[in-house]
């Protein structure tokens, strides 16, 4: 009986740290500068989990995507279109999904919203 409680709390333990860990490492939304804006994607400058010490403190990019069910907002709620965003705009972009951003992932995503912080 009492091996079972011990193995119980090891697994209520595990599940709680990796639950923290998922949500404490991922991302759903971030802010950042355009740098370029293409079609149907924008290149934006976000945030990274670093996991070392050691990562330098550079810029990384994320290729955003949007679909037709992407919104595309300005800061007044306002629906507005990719030709609205400009290089240089502050965006939020809220991600379709939960992201892990590293410095060696993909970093490509898929916007649920964005919204144009500047006009």
């Amino acid at each position: 009986m009492k091996k079972i409680i011990i193995i119980s709390t090891v697994a209520v333990f595990a599940a709680m740290v990796s639950v923290t860990l998922y949500f404490g490492l991922t991302t759903k939304s971030f802010e950042g500068s355009v740098s370029e804006v293409d079609n149907d994607q924008v290149l934006v400058d976000c945030p990274i989990v670093k996991l070392a010490r050691n990562v330098d403190d550079i810029g990384y990019m994320c290729k955003v995507q949007t679909t037709a069910s992407t919104m595309i907002l300005n800061i007044n709620g306002e629906k507005v279109s990719m030709a609205d965003i400009e290089r240089g705009n502050s965006v939020e972009v809220v991600l379709a999904k939960r992201s892990f951003l590293t410095e060696n992932s993909s970093r490509d995503v898929r916007a649920e919203k964005i919204t144009v912080l500047n006009e």
